[in-house]
């Protein structure tokens, strides 16, 4: 079974988050990566006219994918990836921005020994030990392409929801479609 609700928790910045990207905030990153893509184009002398269909192209959720895994991400993908992400987890739109602010906008996106576990280990993430802006972004849109992986040992999804798995990631599995998971991160605010 996967999680039809595509919500995964990572150890990220401050501690743990759980990061959704649901149809509202799928909607709002490809929105706002057209407008990155299109800066980029004109920036780049693509001529005015070629720039509708190369958007078209270029902005959707995979291609969002593609560039992450590829290592051809924008800023924004990163940055608007991880903001909607948590927001789509039930983080407040302005503590979210003031997270992005702070973890991401004065960051690297990503760090050298996430790329060269990446690589060794075929472009998945899953070995990586802590979890980079970028390795943040990869996993909130490929848990909102394709699920969650199923935790081993439990068909049903049930009995190791919220388990820790290998990247120092939580995968959370929904009992039903539709259900909200049975409880919030562990946050570090007091």
């Amino acid at each position: 079974m996967t999680n039809t609700r595509a919500e995964v928790i990572l150890k990220w910045a401050d501690g743990d988050h759980l990061f959704a990207l649901k149809v509202p905030q799928i909607d709002e990153l490809q929105r706002v990566t057209a407008k990155a893509v299109a800066d980029a184009m004109m920036a780049s002398g693509v001529p005015t006219a070629a720039i509708p269909k190369a958007i078209l192209e270029a902005c959707g959720i995979g291609s969002i994918w593609s560039r992450l895994t590829s290592g051809t991400y924008f800023r924004s993908d990163v940055a608007e990836t991880i903001r909607l992400g948590l927001i789509g987890g039930g983080m407040d739109a302005v503590r979210a921005k003031t997270m992005v602010e702070t973890y991401v906008d004065s960051r690297p996106l990503a760090s050298r020994e996430d790329v060269k576990k990446t690589l060794a280990g075929g472009g998945t993430g899953a070995e990586c030990d802590a979890v980079s802006n970028c390795l943040a972004a990869f996993q909130i849109v490929d848990a909102a392409i394709y699920g969650v992986q199923e935790l081993k040992g439990d068909p049903q999804g049930k009995a190791l929801a919220g388990a820790p798995t290998a990247d120092m990631s939580t995968f959370r599995p929904s009992i039903e479609p539709g259900e909200p998971s049975s409880e919030l991160p562990p946050t570090s605010e007091t």
